[in-house]
């Protein structure tokens, strides 16, 4: 099993998909920084790989990636005859351990967000959707349970060449024309080698150590919500400053990366809450 992992993760990079190597029997990738690595070749996977790693496709706009592509996570038998009757199949799917994953390449000029349980025509299904900044893990990689990923369709050169283009009135509400940040929202307003900035640094990177990242099922959202609340209620940082340290540190670090406007929103949402919550955390000067 790991020898057919490493050579299928090697074999799906020399196709052009980005590929990167991700925590054995779970769904988190290796690397915190893995959402800026953008398509690493071959060579590289063949070198940093090691016993019991499970394989992730980094999606969405990848830099240098030959292959770019979006996945549609389709969770629960609900979901997937949705797909069926609504979808074109797609040649690259995946078997996972409630439904399947579909891909498909992704489009120009769009950006393609990140969103889970999507509400369609009034309901919420299982579906989400990985676009720009996500990942999903493939086969033959191992799910938490013990389930095994298995390949569906055609994963070669015949079925990338018959691959659909995701089309963004599939799922408007999360397809959007990229709108760059202003510098100042980037920047923020407080020094990069202010002593305050340096230590509201240490404490997500603490965080991160900690696994306080990983974010799963009922309450998903409360960990970055936690952390943007500390990093405006005890350092006393805007929103614009909380959103950069959170974009550029804290949300490369999670599975499944927020996407701009969702994170955004957390920092908002944080800000309008005056409760101190540093006392569960330890914070690194």
């Amino acid at each position: 099993m790991q020898d057919s992992v490493r050579a299928e993760c090697i074999r799906l990079s020399t196709m052009g998909i980005a590929c990167h190597w991700v925590r054995p029997r779970d769904k988190a990738p290796i690397h915190y920084g893995w959402a800026k690595c953008g398509w690493l070749s071959p060579s590289y996977l063949d070198s940093t790989y090691r016993p019991g790693y499970n394989v992730g496709i980094h999606t969405g706009r990848v830099v240098n990636a030959p292959v770019q592509l979006v996945a549609v996570d389709l969770d629960s038998e609900q979901a997937l005859l949705w797909a069926l009757r609504n979808l074109p199949v797609s040649t690259l799917r995946t078997k996972t351990s409630k439904g399947e994953h579909w891909f498909y390449l992704a489009p120009s000029g769009v950006s393609v967000g990140n969103r889970a349980k999507l509400i369609i025509d009034g309901a919420r299904i299982d579906i989400d959707l990985r676009g720009d900044g996500g990942q999903v893990v493939c086969a033959p990689s191992v799910h938490p349970s013990g389930f095994v990923y298995q390949q569906l369709g055609h994963w070669n050169e015949f079925g990338l060449s018959g691959l659909f283009r995701f089309d963004p009135s599939w799922f408007p509400v999360v397809v959007s024309r990229p709108a760059p940040p202003s510098k100042t929202e980037i920047s923020g307003s407080v020094s990069t080698n202010s002593l305050l900035y340096r230590r509201a640094e240490g404490l997500l990177k603490a965080m991160i150590r900690k696994g306080e990242v990983y974010e799963r099922g009922r309450g998903q959202g409360s960990k970055v919500f936690t952390a943007a609340r500390i990093l405006q209620n005890d350092f006393g940082l805007s929103e614009s400053d909380t959103y950069h340290l959170l974009a550029t540190i804290y949300n490369p670090a999670c599975p499944q990366p927020y996407d701009e406007i969702s994170l955004r929103r957390k920092v908002r949402q944080a800000s309008t809450n005056g409760h101190s919550v540093t006392r569960h955390f330890t914070v690194v000067r």
